[in-house]
């Protein structure tokens, strides 16, 4: 093995590594995405119930009721 073909070698193994790292941050920051938005929904289906049953009256009333 000639010294440029080691050099390409190390050279790509380094690029994989690094590919294999910023993979996993992806998958972390993903995750961590999914962890909010399951939260997110969480939080809204606490609130949705009771601000569905808000009375407007600032609305007027439709024609024929």
């Amino acid at each position: 093995m000639d010294s440029e073909h080691h050099s390409l070698l190390i050279k790509t193994r380094a690029l994989i590594e690094t590919t294999r790292y910023e993979i996993s941050q992806l998958h972390e920051e993903i995750q961590s995405a999914w962890n909010t938005i399951d939260q997110s929904q969480r939080l809204l289906s606490r609130t949705e119930p009771s601000t569905r049953h808000i009375a407007r009256p600032w609305q007027e009333p439709r024609a024929g009721q």
